[in-house]
């Protein structure tokens, strides 16, 4: 169903913060993932005859003052918080990355790769397992 795909993406956030001993949770109410009571992970869903589209946010390091012109997700006087400021330290992106793809691949049943796209990088999932 619908919900139980934006969980397994929920869930997949979720042991990856996890890995580096950060304690997340879902919302009773709204969907995303949330560290202390501020919102981490952020989920954007779409189906279209049978096909999903599917984008998540999973706060690395943003600058979090931009949070403070937006209502994320609706919310009003909602925090948003960041993976390296609940940690206290710098950790790069890419390790981050590498324990998501792990975890995402897990959970869907997929094999994934990255490719490196200008500066960033971007996960690929190539095939079913």
């Amino acid at each position: 169903s619908v919900r139980d795909y934006i969980r397994l993406l929920e869930e997949s956030m979720i042991n990856t913060l996890a890995h580096f001993e950060v304690k997340a949770e879902r919302h009773p109410e709204y969907v995303g993932v949330w560290v202390n009571g501020a919102k981490i992970g952020f989920i954007g869903v779409r189906i279209s005859r049978g096909i999903t589209y599917h984008g998540f946010s999973l706060n690395i390091d943003p600058d979090l003052n931009a949070f403070k012109l937006i209502h994320p997700c609706g919310l009003r006087n909602q925090k948003v918080t960041s993976f390296n400021e609940v940690v206290n330290k710098k950790i790069p992106l890419n390790e981050v990355m590498k324990v998501y793809l792990k975890n995402f691949s897990e959970l869907f049943n997929t094999k994934s790769v990255v490719v490196r796209a200008s500066l960033s990088y971007i996960p690929k999932i190539v095939e079913s397992v």
